[in-house]
């Protein structure tokens, strides 16, 4: 339970949030290696496993309000600025998808 609770604290969540969406940066670069290589097969799931990680990221933004809500009930008001950068990643897409629809 206690250990459940580390995983759902607000901060944590949010640092969990970012470290999924910047991996993605960090391992791009290092896949690219493998890409015309014999170890082909590197490159291939190595992309598909950082792109499901990024949608995971974005995914648990898209949920952050939901479950730091659910964590802290009585004190929800004091989380209002952990909220909002945990939510930023998942403003941004939803955002960027409404701007592409109109272009």
């Amino acid at each position: 339970m206690r250990t459940v609770k580390f995983f759902t604290s607000p901060l944590i969540l949010t640092v969990v949030i970012y470290l999924l969406l910047i991996q993605n940066l960090i391992l791009k670069g290092s896949f690219e290696v493998y890409r015309f290589s014999e170890y082909e097969y590197i490159y291939k799931y190595g992309t598909y496993i950082s792109k499901v990680c990024v949608y995971i990221g974005l995914l648990l933004s898209l949920a952050s309000p939901l479950i730091i809500w659910l964590q802290t009930k009585n004190n929800f008001k004091k989380f209002k600025v952990i909220l909002a950068i945990a939510f930023l990643p998942a403003f941004y897409h939803v955002l960027l998808f409404i701007l592409s629809k109109f272009n």
